[in-house]
């Protein structure tokens, strides 16, 4: 028999060449094939296919909503982090400048930053930016509800 076999991996199988363990060298040719964005990442058990953009609700588990105490967290920590205009060390100084955040600036656990602490988890920066607009839209829609008040007690 040819082609992949051996254990399901949830939407391929384990090639024989992977002897039975699958890592992403091994699954290269199966897994992670749809995008070229696409990237593999192997936790302790697990691996992942993801380009940070899919998020249908079939692909995750574990799912909880933010509430509006943690909304209000991570908005807080959003205006918190504190920007950089930069150059990386192998660009030449004519090269313009980039815009963004300092990994080792930040605090621990912060949702923009990737698991590994190396590099920058956008889809959780842009998480963090809409509870951000969200929590800033809930404080503009109060203070036009207390000028609406403030106008009405006035007779305006």
């Amino acid at each position: 028999m040819s082609g992949p076999t051996g254990a399901d991996l949830g939407c391929t199988t384990i090639p024989a060449e992977c002897k039975g363990t699958p890592s992403c060298d091994c699954m290269v040719n199966c897994f992670c094939t749809g995008s070229p964005t696409d990237k593999c990442t192997a936790g302790q058990d697990y691996l992942l296919c993801d380009n940070g953009l899919k998020s249908r609700r079939a692909l995750k588990k574990d799912i909880t909503y933010v509430g509006d105490a943690e909304r209000a967290e991570l908005a807080n920590e959003t205006l918190s982090i504190p920007l950089a205009r930069y150059r990386y060390k192998t660009e030449p100084r004519a090269q313009v400048t980039h815009l963004g955040f300092i990994i080792d600036d930040q605090p621990d656990g912060l949702p923009a930053i990737a698991a590994d602490g190396t590099h920058v988890d956008l889809y959780g920066y842009t998480s963090m930016l809409v509870a951000t607009v969200q929590e800033q839209q809930k404080q503009i829609d109060a203070l036009q509800r207390e000028v609406a008040a403030m106008r009405d007690a006035c007779g305006k």
